[in-house]
């Protein structure tokens, strides 16, 4: 029996519920090899972009009760919307820096701090179910078998390609907004003076 990485139970409180993430991403391929019965099975990935949306209505839920009182939040409010192995932590001044904006802007920043913590989480599940591919690919039954392993590596590639894909969208998107708050900045105090 091998000790529990904490990293997975942390997220994943069974092997059936990070098998099921696994598959929920990058789909499944099942071969069978007998008379008169379904030679393949498949089961098509949703990607991450899913996993990012659901994500983000847990944070959302996490997070609004927090913005609606004025109790300083508890640590088992901060842990719930915080992402530890990525080091993204929500501490109490972020929560009552939030609490001060008003209006619009407490909405906007809400809901880039939800998105930014819903992708973090994200993250953290790709990364850590990559590690579980690749360790799975060394497992000896598998490791003996051909298909298995190129199963296995076709499962990596998928997964690898879906954060390459999320982390190049994110870049993009920080560009452009990026670029857009600086040229309004600009504008406003060239506007000013």
């Amino acid at each position: 029996d091998y000790p529990a990485d904490q990293r997975v139970t942390r997220i994943w409180s069974t092997p059936e519920n990070a098998s099921e993430w696994v598959t929920s991403v990058v789909g499944e391929e099942e071969v069978r090899v007998c008379n008169n019965c379904e030679k393949l099975k498949t089961r098509v990935g949703q990607g991450l972009r899913l996993q990012v949306q659901s994500e983000k209505t847990d944070v959302d839920e996490d997070l609004a009760p927090l913005l609606r009182t004025q109790d300083s939040p508890t640590t088992a409010e901060l842990d719930a919307i915080s992402v530890p192995g990525l080091g993204l932590m929500i501490t109490e001044p972020v929560i009552l820096a939030l609490r001060e904006e008003t209006g619009p802007e407490r909405a906007l920043l809400a809901n880039r701090l939800s998105a930014e913590v819903a992708l973090a989480r994200t993250m953290e599940k790709a990364l850590v179910a990559l590690d579980l591919l690749k360790a799975g690919r060394q497992e000896a039954n598998i490791a003996a078998n051909a298909e298995a392993k190129a199963a296995i590596d076709t499962s990596i590639a998928r997964l690898q390609d879906e954060i390459d894909g999320i982390l190049y969208e994110r870049d993009v998107r920080q560009r452009v907004l990026a670029d857009t708050a600086r040229l309004l900045s600009e504008r406003h105090s060239a506007r000013s003076t």
